[in-house]
């Protein structure tokens, strides 16, 4: 009985480390989600009033230190949790605690983004505000702008 536990655990750690890393490979395998730089594009790309243009540059570039610090927890909070895979007895535990730091953050991140995005759009007439928010032409029938 004790011996089927055990298999029926490492099993268990053996599917979870397999999602997770299919999840985190898959992670690093797709483009990136928006972000500043990609806000700042667009912008540039609105055609927009000098005074208009410049403000919302400074929005974007007032949001740049916290991307950039919220991007570099991520990358060590992917760190820990392969660390958390790779341990000789992996604790399903401090895994599942891990996943969700990373969600959080992940989330943290997505708010940010939408904060600042929210910003702009503020300074932006109904039209441009469309044209700011409409997902970017990537060739295909839908963008990866606010999905």
């Amino acid at each position: 009985m004790k011996t089927t536990n055990a298999k029926r655990t490492w099993i268990a750690l053996l599917a979870l480390g397999s999602l997770v890393m299919t999840s985190v490979a898959a992670q690093a395998g797709r483009p990136r989600p928006p972000g500043l730089e990609h806000l700042e594009r667009r912008i540039e790309s609105l055609g927009l009033a000098d005074d208009v243009r410049q403000q919302a540059l400074a929005i974007v570039d007032e949001a740049r230190p916290g991307e950039r610090e919220l991007r570099d927890r991520i990358h060590d909070a992917h760190e820990q949790l392969r660390a958390l895979l790779e341990a000789d007895t992996p604790d399903p535990a401090a895994i599942d605690a891990q996943v969700d730091a990373l969600g959080a953050l992940r989330t943290q991140m997505q708010k940010q983004f939408l904060a600042t995005l929210l910003g702009v759009g503020a300074l932006l007439d109904g039209e441009q505000r469309s044209a700011l928010l409409a997902p970017p032409d990537r060739g295909g029938p839908r963008g990866r702008w606010l999905r």
